[in-house]
């Protein structure tokens, strides 16, 4: 099995004009946040919404729901904050419940591929223009996993932190796809920034369960939910705020086998999940060969159906590369 994975081409010109005339590396990782969530793990994970603030969605972080008239209603996307850590937040004096880490190997649970490398190379084709590139490395995914709450076995301080008050219910990160190292570089004309996490585990994707909280902080049920989150939901971005001394993925893990429990991932048992996946090798390397919809490049491109999905520029032989905007 080839774990590596090359994605590179050129850059529509909606993503060209976003990126303004000077390198953000935040700004760019929204615009192409979608599309590396969905080369990475499809829509099993959440991909991590701000760069800059990725320790704040590693396990047992908890977040909520802002909840409005018009997100109820449908007329506008969620929004969600992450308001703390458990290890924080937590009554050690009444709580029963230890998180127990272990390992997930999706070969077999998810039936996804933890790519050892992944790499994705966007430059811009502006005749006249400045060249404008975006270059992500990714390499060692993998995933790991707690347990889940049993109810009545933990209880949090409702009184610590603002954004408890009065919350119904919260959602805590359970599962987090972490990566060895990450490089995001930004380049625009002869200026560039370049942001690396070279900290062997730095989340990039995770998961969650979603419970119904009293008001005196008990945990009392798990409610269903849907793993994957609006693609345009916002996410407020991480206020300082304490973390665990030790990160969650330096801690013992468990020789017991583990078992998924989530309601969106079928077991061993079941038929399975529909593999949308067409791989084939080409030099080498392992590359996507199902057709890709240029949601970021000229409106004519993606909806006149004369028009062919991949079309010619200076190089025929690399495809044009879109990005998701949020």
């Amino acid at each position: 099995m080839n774990h590596r994975r090359i994605v590179e081409g050129w850059m529509g010109d909606r993503l060209y004009r976003s990126l303004g005339n000077e390198p953000d590396v935040e700004l760019a990782w929204k615009k192409i946040r979608g599309l590396v969530g969905h080369h990475l793990f499809e829509s099993e994970y959440v991909t991590v919404p701000h760069f800059d603030s990725t320790i704040y969605y590693n396990q047992m972080f908890v977040f909520k729901k802002k909840r409005s008239l018009l997100s109820c209603l449908g007329f506008e996307p969620p929004t969600y904050k992450v308001v703390g850590n458990l290890d924080y937040l937590v009554d050690q004096d009444v709580s029963t419940w230890v998180p127990q880490f272990d390992f997930s190997p999706w070969d077999v649970a998810d039936g996804l591929d933890m790519y050892k490398e992944y790499r994705l190379n966007v430059i811009s084709d502006v005749p006249g223009g400045e060249i404008k590139s975006i270059r992500l490395v990714v390499l060692g995914l993998h995933a790991r996993a707690i347990p889940p709450i049993t109810p009545g076995s933990l209880k949090i301080h409702m009184n610590l932190v603002e954004d408890l008050d009065r919350v119904k219910r919260l959602y805590i990160i359970d599962e987090v796809v972490f990566a060895s190292y990450i490089r995001l570089n930004v380049c625009i004309g002869t200026e560039e920034k370049t942001v690396v996490y070279d900290f062997p585990s730095t989340p990039i994707g995770f998961s969650y369960r979603k419970y119904s909280v009293s008001p005196e902080g008990e945990f009392l049920r798990e409610i269903t939910t849907t793993l994957r989150i609006c693609e345009d939901a916002t996410w407020i971005r991480p206020e300082p705020q304490p973390v665990p001394w030790c990160y969650p993925s330096h801690r013992p893990y468990s020789t017991a086998k583990k078992t998924r429990s989530n309601f969106t991932i079928p077991t061993l048992g079941d038929e399975g999940r529909n593999r949308r996946r067409a791989w084939a090798l080409q030099a080498g390397e392992l590359r996507d060969t199902r057709s890709q919809v240029n949601v970021n490049n000229n409106a004519q491109d993606d909806q006149d159906p004369d028009t062919p999905r991949h079309i010619p520029v200076r190089n025929p032989r690399i495809p044009r590369v879109m990005a998701y905007t949020n």
